[in-house]
């Protein structure tokens, strides 16, 4: 059993690649869909602490409408505040999954994801 486990090992560390080396094409992430959403010009505190939370949750809200979406699809997102003066006045959030699995769930989670997080967007606004 322990040869069997050590070759396994080895196999699995030769299929993968080498620290440095770009991984196979198919097994890169890649940015499915990307939202702008613009804000006050103006600081707003609230707004700054509260959008992690509108987001992850949003991914939360997605992960649930396709449950049998496999873990290695690599469903993910990037936020990356985008304004000149203030930074967070325009912030784009981008939708990541691995490129293998994009045209299987891409669009199903990611339209999920969008939609739950401009709604989250839409009624945190409406709070401050």
């Amino acid at each position: 059993m322990k040869k069997l486990l050590a070759a396994l090992l080895v196999l699995g560390a030769c299929a993968a690649p080498k620290p440095g080396e770009p991984a196979p094409a198919r097994d890169q992430a890649v940015v499915f869909k990307t939202h702008n959403y613009v804000f006050s010009k103006t600081p707003d505190p609230d707004l700054e602490t509260a959008l992690p939370d509108l987001v992850a949750q949003s991914y939360d809200s997605a992960c649930e409408t396709l449950p049998d979406a496999p873990s290695e699809a690599g469903f993910s997102y990037t936020l990356a505040p985008k304004g000149a003066v203030y930074p967070f006045s325009e912030v784009e959030v981008a939708c990541v999954i691995r490129e293998k699995y994009a045209s299987r769930y891409g669009e199903e989670l990611c339209s999920a994801f969008f939609s739950a997080l401009g709604k989250k967007i839409k009624s945190g606004l409406k709070n401050h």
